[in-house]
C-alpha cells in the first residue's frame, strides 16, 4: 500500500464547479447549504495545514474549455484560494518515474514499494514538465532558472494563465483536445469490439501487453540502466505483464478499461481516457477520490480504490464528514 502522510481530495470538475458556486453563493438547489458545509470545511482544513485539493492537467483543460471569460475568471480564482496551487503530475509523468524500479523488482523478490511524488506546485508539473526546458541556460544559470520556474509555478500565474489565457490559444486548444477524444473513443470501442467474447482474465492480460507495448523504449531504457539485455525481459515470458500490477497506475487504467468495456451497451466516449487518465493518476495517491457515479460504481465493485486505502465516491458530502475530524497534531510541551 501506498503511504500518504497528508490527506489529498481529489475531485471531479463537475464538484469543483459546486464548491465554486458556493463559494460565490450561486449554487441553487436543496443541498446548498449542505455544499456550502462542505466548502467551510475543506478551506479551514487547507489552511490548517491537513488537506490539500490538487489540480491535475485534465482540470485546467476542463477549466479552459468554459466560453464564457467571466465565469472562467471566477473559477480559476476559486480553484486556485482551495488548491493554493497545489497540482498532481499526469499519469504519463508517474508512470516514466515508476518503469526503472519496476523492471528491477522483475529481476528480484524484493516487495513493491511505491515512493513516487506526485505532488507539486504549478500548471507546469500538473502537465510533467519543466518551466525553463533549455537545459544548458538551466546548468549555466540554476538560480535564475529556479526563479523563473518559482514565479511559473506560483498560485498567482496559476490564476492568471487560467482565467486570463489567450482566447484564439483557447479555442485552438479545445478544437484539438476535442479530436483528440474522438481518436481515443474510436480506438477504444474497437478494442472493445473485438475483445467483447473473451474472457476477463484474456481481456486483462490483453490490455497488459498492450500498455507494455506503448512503453516498449522505456523498458528497454530500464534494461540498459540496470546493464540487462533484452533478451532478460522476454525470457520472463507472462511475468512481463507484473509490471502493469506492480506500476499503481497503470493497473489503475486496467481495471477501469476492462469493467467499462464489460458494459456492452455503453460505448466508450470521448472523455473516458482523460477521466481514466486522471483517476490512474489520482486513485493510489490521494486519500479521497470524488468522480462520477459510473466510476465510482467500477472502482467499488473492482475494489479498486481499496487496494490502495483509498475512498472513491460520487457523494461530496464524504468529503466534509472525511475531514470534519481532522484535527492539526497538539504541540509537545
Amino acid at each position: 500500500m501506498i503511504a500518504k502522510t497528508i490527506k489529498p481530495v481529489y475531485l471531479d470538475q463537475m464538484h469543483w464547479i459546486s464548491l465554486a458556486q458556493a463559494y460565490y453563493g450561486i449554487f441553487k438547489g436543496k443541498r446548498a447549504r449542505d455544499v456550502r458545509e462542505v466548502l467551510d470545511i475543506a478551506l479551514l482544513k487547507v489552511q490548517n495545514g491537513l488537506a490539500t485539493f490538487p489540480l491535475s492537467a485534465v482540470h485546467i483543460m476542463e477549466i479552459a474549455k468554459a466560453p464564457d471569460k467571466d465565469r472562467r475568471r471566477r473559477l480559476a480564482r476559486f480553484v486556485v484560494e482551495l488548491s493554493r496551487g497545489t497540482s498532481i503530475l499526469p499519469q504519463v509523468a508517474i508512470v516514466a518515474k515508476q518503469i526503472l524500479p519496476a523492471v528491477q523488482r522483475l529481476f528480484s523478490d524484493c516487495t513493491p514499494v511505491d515512493t513516487v511524488s506526485v505532488f507539486g506546485a504549478g500548471m507546469n508539473f500538473a502537465f510533467g514538465e519543466h518551466f525553463i526546458d533549455d537545459w544548458d541556460f538551466r546548468l549555466r544559470y540554476p538560480g535564475s532558472a529556479r526563479l523563473l520556474s518559482a514565479i511559473a509555478n506560483s498560485p498567482e500565474a496559476m490564476e492568471y494563465v487560467l482565467g486570463d489565457g489567450d482566447e484564439a490559444e483557447n479555442r485552438a486548444s479545445i478544437a484539438g483536445l476535442r479530436q483528440q477524444e474522438f481518436r481515443m473513443a474510436t480506438r477504444a470501442d474497437t478494442l472493445r469490439q473485438k475483445t467483447q467474447h473473451y474472457s476477463r482474465k484474456e481481456r486483462q492480460t490483453i490490455y497488459s501487453a498492450l500498455l507494455l507495448n506503448d512503453l516498449s523504449l522505456d523498458i528497454c531504457r530500464a534494461l540498459s540502466s540496470l546493464g540487462r539485455p533484452q533478451g532478460d525481459f522476454f525470457q520472463l515470458g507472462e511475468r512481463t505483464l507484473q509490471l502493469v500490477d506492480d506500476i499503481a497506475s497503470l493497473y489503475v487504467e486496467r481495471e477501469l478499461v476492462i469493467e467499462r468495456d464489460s458494459q456492452t451497451t455503453r460505448p466508450p466516449k470521448g472523455n473516458d481516457m482523460l477521466d481514466i487518465a486522471a483517476l490512474s493518476a489520482a486513485i493510489p495517491y490521494c486519500h479521497i477520490v470524488v468522480t462520477e457515479k459510473m466510476w465510482t460504481h467500477i472502482s467499488n465493485v473492482r475494489l479498486i480504490g481499496s487496494r490502495f486505502g483509498t475512498t472513491v465516491t460520487h457523494d461530496l458530502m464524504t468529503v466534509g464528514s472525511a475531514l470534519a475530524t481532522l484535527e492539526p497534531a497538539a504541540r509537545a510541551g
